[in-house]
């Protein structure tokens, strides 16, 4: 690996008690030569610490929480073919691609996600390309912590237009859920 990069410092949000904290280290290059070219990498970490703190007298509630989260990431990606002379009129008439990714929270878990794709260029003005991947998206800090609550829908106004705005009178309930699934897709692709 040939050229590495660091990235730090605190995010703070205008206007609630939220702040992320930040550092990653991402290192790219060439791991050495395949018969069709360089193989190029890419490897990286990062650890974040998110903090929420929200209070909202009116209501009487209240909405703590912190997380760590660290990932470890590496994508290659190797030419199997090479169209052209050698030099710079070469391309990659064909080229693969594969990526993993591995998350950590303390609050929530782990997950892995990879990824997977081919390139096919016949000619220069010419790219066809397929993909396959996951993805994973955990929940957010505030609905991992936000408190149990339940209130009526008085405490927020809400009037029927087509009842000459008359008060709503439903009740809604809020939860959190420390223990829910995480979103996850398996997306695919070819352009």
């Amino acid at each position: 690996m040939t050229n590495c990069f660091t990235a730090s410092g605190p995010t703070r949000s205008v206007g609630t008690a939220a702040a992320r904290t930040r550092l990653a280290e991402l290192c790219a290059g060439s791991l050495g030569r395949l018969w069709a070219g360089p193989v190029d990498a890419i490897v990286g970490a990062e650890a974040v610490r998110d903090w929420y703190d929200m209070s909202i007298p009116s209501q009487d509630s209240q909405v703590h929480g912190s997380r760590s989260s660290s990932a470890t990431y590496a994508e290659v990606r190797a030419p199997l073919l090479n169209g052209g002379d050698s030099g710079r009129n070469s391309w990659d008439l064909a080229a693969v691609t594969v990526a993993a990714r591995r998350d950590s929270y303390s609050d929530f878990g782990a997950a892995s996600t990879f990824q997977g794709g081919i390139e096919v260029r016949p000619t220069r003005s010419l790219l066809i390309r397929g993909s396959a991947a996951g993805s994973f998206k955990p929940p957010t800090v505030l609905q991992t912590h936000v408190d149990d609550s339940a209130s009526d829908a008085l405490d927020f106004r809400l009037v029927d237009p087509a009842r000459n705005n008359e008060l709503i009178t439903v009740r809604h309930r809020r939860a959190g859920d420390e223990q829910g699934p995480p979103a996850r897709a398996r997306p695919s692709r070819v352009s």
